[in-house]
């Protein structure tokens, strides 16, 4: 049988992840969609961290690079 709540937090992620919409846009969809009994709120963890943005990564800046 088609589970539809999975395949809908299933698709958020994705459209997050291949950047079809922006990961805003989602939350607000998640809402709607657990406000309407479509997503629980585990799943709704589940799509907020699978489309949580990479922390940012800090350059190493060489010595020699640094000038006085």
């Amino acid at each position: 049988m088609f589970d539809f709540s999975a395949w809908l937090a299933d698709n958020l992620i994705s459209g997050v992840q291949k950047g079809l919409f922006a990961r805003e846009y989602a939350a607000v969809k998640v809402v709607d969609y657990m406000l309407k009994g479509a997503l629980t709120p585990a799943q709704a963890e589940q799509i907020a961290s699978a489309t949580e943005p990479p922390a940012p990564v800090a350059e190493e800046v060489p010595d020699e690079a640094i000038e006085p």
